[in-house]
């Protein structure tokens, strides 16, 4: 995905699309609409015949003259959800005489569903205000704009079918197995309509950073393996594998595009010294003091200081909610300890393919953000540091007489079972010795002789101990005999006291 897409350039810090006309779907919208919604409809209609059968009737659709009336009863309040103001709590939310039978059949949010169920307000025909359903527990304004567009979208298929001389029944579907919602819609449909813009404006963000983060390139790839059997079944699962995220999101940037078109808008923005400043002490892999620096400007270390104090705030206004999302991926992703090859590897799959000024200070700053420290080449969060001396205090406590660790204790006290895969490096950090398969947490002649004696799992004479450790026999001898832990089994064989 290239960083040159178009953003919104507000520093509120939120991902979102770029603003777009309201009354219209973008082409890409369309063609996933065309071919989504058939399997939608499928979907919820193999959903409804999967409920528990109700004793209820049909709703008696309303005429196109009834449905016009119905909209322009809440056309007010649905307007003013529409520009994100605040209907009045008098403004009417139902119109008076539409039969509620139809929320059963509406595409209704859960909580929206259960609001009107627990206010006992799925039957009847009279009208309703803002004010009385505010009333109703856990019902705010999302719920609201949730039951006003179903509702209007309802009306406007009813006026649209009745339009095109078609029956009452066509206009939401049937409950019968052989009659689909699929088979109820107009041969060719139209995305106009709010939901559709409402729904692309939730989904082409979270598919511009599923295609950044997780690297997500067809559609789907995002999908169930349930839905995508029920779209062979409905014969559209062609037409869904075709479609690539970048044809769906087109210009719309992820978080990454976005962050990185912020920053390098806060880069055109130093001086030529913050500029050089900031290539000596944060670009460059071995960073040049500040005594360095301030040799070259001919300035006091404090005046470099302040420079670089300056241009980090300035990068720094470019984070907001896109450094937080991506920060949380990674960490995620990489847990509290990693090679630092493995972060290396998940930063280059985020990052634009150059080496420019933006994408070298922003791979800088993910570092710095996500809180990590470069430990012998591997990486460990707050919470790994914090681990490692404890499990350094545990070897301590573990150490027997010669500091000889049982290596199967130690490893039970592992905080987690990650830890495992960086064995090597952690006995280093924690100053532990493998001798032949015991743990020593110093190196000494007592120490070689005893693992050597316990490697060979059974009494042994001085000359079988000697071979293993590698010392003489008088030396093998000598350190035997002054280990508290270590009796002789018989005349020639040493072994461990129980």
């Amino acid at each position: 995905m290239q960083a040159t897409r178009q953003e919104d350039m507000s520093h509120s810090g939120q991902l979102r699309a770029p603003v777009r006309e309201e009354t219209s779907a973008t082409t890409a919208e369309r063609g996933v609409a065309a071919i989504i919604m058939p399997l939608t409809n499928q979907m919820i209609d193999v959903q409804l015949r999967a409920r528990p059968h109700r004793d209820m009737n049909q709703p008696d659709y309303p005429s196109r003259e009834a449905a016009q009336r119905y909209r322009r009863e809440i056309h007010d309040t649905l307007e003013s959800m529409r520009n994100s103001s605040v209907p009045e709590m008098s403004a009417r939310a139902w119109p008076d005489g539409l039969d509620r039978v139809i929320l059963e059949w509406l595409p209704l949010r859960v909580r929206t569903r259960n609001c009107l169920q627990n206010g006992r307000l799925m039957e009847g025909d009279n009208p309703l205000t803002v004010s009385e359903l505010y009333r109703i527990p856990n019902f705010g304004r999302k719920s609201l704009a949730d039951l006003l567009f179903a509702v209007d979208d309802f009306l406007e298929k009813c006026i649209e079918h009745s339009r095109q001389g078609r029956q009452q029944d066509s206009v939401v579907g049937d409950k019968a197995v052989n009659t689909s919602r699929m088979q109820s819609l107009p041969d060719t449909y139209e995305i106009t309509d709010t939901s559709w813009e409402r729904l692309g404006k939730i989904l082409i963000p979270l598919f511009a950073a599923m295609s950044e983060l997780e690297g997500v390139e067809c559609l789907i790839d995002l999908l169930s393996p349930e839905c995508v059997e029920l779209a062979r079944e409905i014969g559209v699962a062609s037409e869904i594998e075709e479609l690539l995220i970048d044809e769906i999101i087109e210009s719309n940037p992820g978080p990454v595009a976005i962050l990185l078109l912020r920053l390098k808008s806060q880069i055109d923005k130093f001086t030529p010294r913050e500029s050089e400043v900031v290539r000596y002490r944060m670009m460059s892999e071995s960073p040049k003091t500040l005594e360095s620096v301030a040799e070259t400007f001919e300035v006091t270390r404090e005046r470099i200081r302040q420079i670089q104090n300056n241009a980090e705030r300035k990068i720094r206004m470019a984070f907001g909610k896109e450094m937080e999302i991506i920060v949380s991926v990674l960490k995620k992703r990489l847990g509290h300890v990693a090679k630092e090859s493995e972060v290396d590897y998940q930063l280059e799959k985020i990052l634009p393919a150059d080496r420019g000024f933006a994408t070298i200070i922003f791979r800088r700053m993910l570092l710095d953000e996500m809180n990590l420290t470069l430990d012998s080449g591997v990486f460990l969060s707050k919470q790994a540091e914090c681990e490692l001396g404890e499990m350094r205090a545990n070897a301590r406590k573990l150490a027997d007489d010669v500091g000889l660790i049982d290596k199967q204790e130690f490893t039970e006290c592992l905080p987690r079972k990650e830890w495992e895969r960086f064995w090597p490096w952690l006995c280093e950090r924690c100053e532990l010795f493998d001798f032949f398969g015991s743990l020593g947490s110093r190196d000494s002649g007592k120490a070689r002789v005893k693992a050597a004696l316990i490697s060979i799992g059974c009494p042994a004479t001085s000359e079988e101990v000697a071979r293993i450790c590698g010392f003489s026999v008088n030396s093998t001898r000598s350190h035997l005999s002054v280990i508290p832990s270590v009796v002789k089994a018989d005349k020639d064989r040493w072994g461990l006291r129980e």
